[in-house]
């Protein structure tokens, strides 16, 4: 159930950047060596690492259980050995559809959203500025300066290094009419790990041993401290298949989402700021947008993008803009939606959904790529006499 529950793992801090990850302690590397998910330092070693045991849990009983519920199920032995025991995460209710697609959860054919809460629970970490190399200290290859206006994109000359992203570390701030642009590396087990790549890929640094194709991902939950006056604007463009832009005001937000030839814009009121210190979290998981400024929920809102559209390698890319003043970016972090697939090999395929049946759960383990659940299982649906309670982690 990794991340939300660990099994026995290692607590591995990079030896470059000193980030700071879990990785499994029964499905391990071969060479004993993990690749950190931040830098791609690709040559940490097992051995040094603290070995941690499994999170304890709690069961609670549970009257009406609910979506995204983490329970505890006893499962059907058809021999006369003791009973099996899962802890999963419930993903289908009684009497509905349950399908794939492009990493989504369809449930009755549409994509099922996960609210803010669980989202925090199952994100999975790729970036943070406050872990740096120290051959590396500027994030030269992570945060890129660009051009803000088509007119200045000329070639010849070089793209600098946004050496402000040293936030903390720095008394520099972004300069007037700066844009800046994140760059993923290759962070996991490859021959090019560490170096800068165009997508950002479902690699979960917690069972490197896996050998799998990787997917492609663009459902993003971003978090970033900013230091900016009131009256300079700041402009984030959203990861992904379809260009998304948040324009934060003074007295307003806005919203812009291009789609095909058209571009669609929606406004919403900006809080009231005391100081010049900003805390934003933004996330398109699960085909919904959400934004939430100094712990203020601006919008919950369903993405006006094609949901056939499949992820791909021309995704529009991560940027910040300031315009007409000047700001300083403390931190900013990021993490991905959980990749659901199902591999073409299980119970279901995405031709053929499946259906829980009148009293029926359909159940999934975060960590999908190594899980057994309902998509394992003989029988996909589980009963609610065989629910035991909802899981809770004990202190």
């Amino acid at each position: 159930m990794a991340p939300a529950l660990l099994g026995r793992h290692y607590e591995v801090s990079c030896g470059d950047c000193k980030f700071v990850f879990a990785c499994d302690g029964i499905n391990i590397p071969a060479d004993r060596q993990t690749v950190c998910p931040n830098c791609g330092f690709a040559e940490n070693e097992l051995e040094p690492a603290q070995f941690v045991p499994a999170d304890r849990v709690t069961i609670l009983p549970a009257e009406q259980l609910k979506r995204w519920d983490i329970v505890a199920v006893t499962l059907e032995n058809e021999s006369d050995e003791s009973p099996q025991y899962a802890v999963k995460r419930i993903v289908a209710l009684p009497d509905e559809e349950l399908r794939f697609e492009h990493g989504d959860v369809l449930i009755d054919g549409a994509v099922a959203a996960k609210p803010l809460d669980v989202q925090k629970s199952v994100r999975i970490p790729v970036f943070d500025s406050d872990y740096r190399r120290p051959s590396d200290n500027s994030l030269a290859k992570r945060m890129m300066r660009v051009p803000s206006s088509p007119a200045s994109d000329d070639k010849s000359s070089p793209v600098k290094s946004l050496e402000t992203m040293a936030g903390r570390k720095t008394s520099s701030v972004v300069d007037v009419e700066n844009k800046i642009r994140f760059q993923p590396i290759t962070g996991y087990r490859s021959k090019e790990a560490g170096e800068p790549v165009r997508v950002i890929k479902d690699f979960y640094a917690y069972n490197q041993k896996l050998s799998r194709k990787l997917n492609t991902v663009d459902q993003l939950f971003l978090q970033f401290d900013i230091l900016a006056e009131p009256n300079v604007p700041i402009t984030i463009q959203v990861l992904g298949s379809y260009p998304v832009r948040i324009s934060l005001n003074v007295e307003s937000v806005d919203l812009e989402q291009d789609i095909g030839t058209e571009t669609h814009h929606r406004s919403f009121e900006m809080p009231p700021r005391n100081g010049v210190g900003l805390k934003i979290e933004i996330s398109n998981f699960d085909r919904r947008l959400y934004l939430v400024v100094n712990d203020c929920k601006i919008f919950d809102i369903e993405s006006l993008a094609d949901p056939g559209q499949e992820s791909g390698g021309n995704l529009i890319p991560l940027e910040l803009e300031v315009a007409g003043g000047s700001c300083r970016l403390n931190r900013l972090q990021i993490w991905r939606d959980i990749y659901y697939f199902d591999q073409g090999s299980h119970n279901f395929s995405q031709a053929e959904p499946c259906r829980t049946g009148v009293s029926g759960y359909f159940l999934l383990g975060d960590n999908v790529p190594i899980s057994v659940d309902s998509r394992h299982w003989g029988n996909p649906s589980v009963s609610q006499s065989q629910i035991m309670g909802v899981v809770s982690q004990t202190p």
